[in-house]
């Protein structure tokens, strides 16, 4: 059975890494692609806490993770300033997101509005609208990572 407490953990912990990455252009390179790295190993785990609570019958819990996921993705959107490429730290992001920064900003709204998409279904009690609203944030992800997310290396 799904705990409520567990989504509150997440949720926390998510928060958490979204206040830090509202600081990261006070941080050196290495500390923002930490604070990048930390969300994008969040994102899996906060949109299935969405679909598990919403599956459970938990909106509460599933307004407050998907809430937490869109503020992540807020302060993420913001995370890749000059300089915080891979001559500063171990990333995976590719030289494209300075070379290209229309395209991959283009991706970065992509996941705003899938995000903001997800937080307006919890809105309402639509199970599958809030499936769909999950793998819509979801393909964004894919979508991304095929152009500007390089391979573990």
């Amino acid at each position: 059975m799904f705990k409520t407490s567990r989504i509150a953990e997440i949720a926390i912990a998510t928060v958490l890494i979204a206040g830090i990455a509202g600081a990261s252009f006070a941080q050196d390179a290495a500390a923002v692609i930490a604070s990048r790295q930390a969300f994008m190993q969040g994102v899996t785990r906060m949109s299935s806490a969405v679909s598990t609570a919403a599956a459970a019958g938990d909106m509460t819990a599933a307004k407050a993770a998907a809430k937490t996921l869109d503020d992540g993705w807020k302060a993420f959107a913001t995370q890749f300033p000059a300089g915080s490429d891979s001559a500063a730290g171990k990333t995976r992001a590719k030289a494209e997101i300075w070379s290209n920064a229309t395209g991959f900003k283009a991706e970065m709204d992509k996941a705003l509005a899938a995000s903001a998409a997800l937080v307006a279904a919890t809105n309402g009690t639509d199970k599958d609208a809030m499936a769909n609203a999950v793998s819509n944030v979801n393909g964004v992800c894919v979508s991304c990572h095929n152009d500007f997310r390089g391979p573990r290396g």
